[in-house]
């Protein structure tokens, strides 16, 4: 499957197995890349660069400990 361009937060959140209410939580703490605002400011619409979340993602993964990523398997 082809990687779209931009990704909802419910396919981030899918994608890492967290819900999405984290997802919006880790936006506003600033703990993932920038949300594109599409829409206007009374009703917007977020999505993220999709090569920039599988960077994030990779990021992620690559800091956590090898026991870790291990007991996970």
């Amino acid at each position: 499957m082809p990687n779209q361009p931009l990704m909802t937060a419910t396919q981030i959140a899918d994608r890492i197995g967290v819900d999405v209410q984290t997802i919006w939580r880790w936006r506003r703490a600033g703990r993932m890349p920038n949300a594109i605002m599409l829409g206007t400011k009374s009703r917007p619409t977020y999505r993220w660069d999709t090569d920039a979340i599988d960077t994030w993602i990779s990021a992620i993964y690559s800091l956590a400990s090898p026991s870790e990523t291990e007991a996970g398997q």
